[in-house]
């Protein structure tokens, strides 16, 4: 009994010893400056030095910043990368990397892209490279979130049917329709626009899409948006096969969809704000809505929010006590 006591006891001793090891170890480890872990971690093999992101929220920043990555297998020498999701949070003291990273896995095999960022500021919207437009002709699915789509001279995508665009910002509105149309086999098309990303109207052009969704959101600092920024925006879709739309912009001036004879669900969420419905007089606003409407009459499935409801049948009504009283 004595002697099971004691094994226990030892047993025990030793646990603590090598917790008490490992963690001094560790100690060492993290007083070292990034630069020299990075450069410590660029002589792994790419599968342990992704493993060390796991030990802790620096080490998983310091990961992201190792200089060097062999992605190839040495057991399958035909081993590629066909799917990547690169998450990340930035603030104005992290280094960049989505270009180095991007370029790095763009291959002419790559087939699913979702690279995130959570930033602290939009100043520090990092910008896509070029070779994402023409060296990753193989992408079947792209998602882009906070980041900076900049002037580029050619995109290719003749393989992309699904496209996230989140809360980025583009060098202008020509740039955004043609990062748009330059995807001949795209299906299905999500933008989530937010103020200040330098696009004024939003064109939408392509004959193969068949779902899409706009929405327009605030972001953190934007405050209100004045009539100034509204004036001249709009959102044009012109896509004889879209069957299923879902629209969540109130901010734009404009909207206005052609060509929907294929158009078989719709959900109309936030479309019109009360400043679109002005008064009798204002005929333009008045024939915008009146269209949209019309566009869209010959769908099957209809689902209007209770707050679009809400202004039009209050914009309405005080418009017919306007006629009866005059």
């Amino acid at each position: 009994m004595e002697e099971k006591s004691f094994s226990r006891k030892q047993q025990r001793m030793y646990d603590e010893y090598r917790a008490s090891y490992l963690r001094a170890r560790e100690d060492m480890m993290s007083k070292l400056p990034d630069s020299l872990l990075c450069q410590i971690l660029s002589y792994l093999p790419t599968k342990d030095t992704i493993r060390t992101s796991v030990l802790s929220h620096r080490w998983k920043s310091v990961c992201l910043l190792v200089p060097s990555l062999d992605l190839s297998s040495s057991e399958e020498e035909n081993s590629v990368l066909y799917k990547l999701k690169l998450s990340l949070q930035r603030d104005k003291n992290d280094q960049r990397c989505v270009t180095r990273w991007i370029d790095f896995v763009a291959t002419p095999k790559l087939k699913h892209l979702d690279v995130e960022c959570v930033l602290a500021n939009r100043i520090f919207l990092e910008v896509i490279p070029q070779s994402l437009y023409s060296i990753c002709d193989t992408l079947v699915y792209l998602r882009l979130h906070w980041l900076s789509l900049g002037d580029f001279e050619s995109v290719s995508l003749p393989c992309l049917k699904t496209m996230r665009l989140e809360h980025n910002v583009y060098a202008d509105d020509a740039s955004l329709e043609s990062f748009i149309s330059s995807s001949p086999v795209l299906e299905d098309l999500s933008i989530v626009r937010m103020v200040h990303d330098n696009v004024k109207v939003l064109r939408v052009i392509s004959r193969t899409l068949t779902s899409f969704h706009v929405d327009y959101l605030y972001s953190e600092g934007d405050g209100f948006v004045d009539l100034f920024l509204r004036e001249g925006s709009g959102v044009l879709i012109d896509a004889p096969r879209l069957k299923y739309l879902k629209f969540e912009d109130d901010l734009s001036e404009s909207k206005i969809i052609t060509n929907a004879v294929s158009l078989e669900k719709v959900n109309v969420a936030f479309v019109f704000g009360d400043t679109d419905f002005g008064g009798v007089v204002d005929l333009p606003k008045r024939n915008m809505v009146r269209d949209f409407f019309n566009s869209i009459s010959e769908v099957r499935e209809m689902k209007i929010s209770l707050y679009t409801m809400e202004v039009m049948y209050i914009s309405f009504a005080m418009d017919v006590a306007c006629v009866l009283t005059c």
